[in-house]
C-alpha cells in the first residue's frame, strides 16, 4: 500500500495525466515507423515532465513490461534490468 500512495504523489503532478495513454501504451500490431512515431513524442512528452524521475523509478522497481514510462521505452528498461535467470536446482547430496 506505501508504495502505491507514492505512486499517486508523483502521477498526480505528471505531465501525461492528461495525455491519451495511447501515446504510451501501443498497440501488439503496431509498425516500426509508427512505434518509433509514438515513442519519440511519449518521450517528448516525459522529457519535462517534474514526475519524469520518480515515474522511471516506479517502472524500474515494478518491472513495467509495456508502454513508455518515465521517458525510457520497454526495451531500455529491459536492459537495465535484464530477466532474472532462473534458480539452479539444489545439488544432489
Amino acid at each position: 500500500m506505501r508504495s502505491h500512495a507514492r505512486q499517486e504523489d508523483w502521477s498526480a503532478r505528471a505531465d501525461c495525466r492528461l495525455i491519451d495513454p495511447a501515446v504510451f501504451f501501443g498497440p501488439d500490431d503496431e509498425q516500426r515507423g509508427a512505434r518509433q512515431r509514438r515513442e519519440r513524442t511519449a518521450k517528448q512528452i516525459c522529457h519535462g515532465c517534474p514526475a519524469r524521475i520518480p515515474c522511471r523509478a516506479y517502472a524500474l522497481d515494478s518491472r513495467q513490461r509495456y508502454g513508455i514510462w518515465g521517458g525510457t521505452t520497454e526495451a531500455e528498461r529491459r536492459a537495465r534490468h535484464p530477466a532474472r535467470p532462473a534458480a539452479a536446482p539444489p545439488e544432489p547430496r
